[in-house]
């Protein structure tokens, strides 16, 4: 995930703890739907992924259940290359999900740094992978509906 340039002082939920359990460490990145913030899980001790949506869209009932449909729905997928739902609650009247923290980048990022292309070798490295995760999620009745290099995260080995 590409880190947010905006100033973390102007993010209410920086230093927040969201369900007495995740501190908010900063932001991630923010996007149209809501912002994906770094917290440490103070009861595990160990990075998570929290992502929450914008408060304003929340007003909308049919949003609200779709964001809790997507929790539920993450939490059925089982794949070695499907983040992992950790947790979920609710900060004030705005609902969280939690998942697991990859520390290796994503797929966006390779690209960027290898002047936006990749070699027939590298792509066939992942290719196979997130084609294996999407046929579990649409064999699962699912879609997903962002599929795009920024999505595809990396663990710490790469994998």
């Amino acid at each position: 995930m590409e880190e947010t340039t905006a100033p973390e002082s102007s993010d209410p939920l920086v230093g927040q703890r969201l369900g007495d359990r995740y501190e908010v460490e900063r932001a991630l990145d923010r996007g149209g739907m809501g912002t994906v913030y770094l917290a440490r899980d103070t009861r595990l001790g160990r990075l998570v992924v929290v992502k929450v949506p914008h408060a304003r869209l929340m007003a909308d009932p049919t949003f609200r259940r779709r964001f809790l449909n997507e929790i539920d729905d993450l939490a059925t997928h089982e794949h070695p290359a499907i983040l992992r739902i950790e947790d979920w609650g609710e900060h004030g009247e705005v609902p969280y999900a939690v998942v697991q923290y990859l520390p290796g980048g994503n797929l966006r990022e390779r690209i960027d740094r290898q002047g936006g292309q990749q070699t027939l070798e590298e792509v066939l490295e992942w290719l196979p992978t997130i084609a294996r995760a999407l046929d579990t999620v649409h064999r699962n009745g699912s879609l997903h509906r962002d599929v795009k290099p920024a999505n595809i995260l990396f663990d710490a080995a790469g994998h």
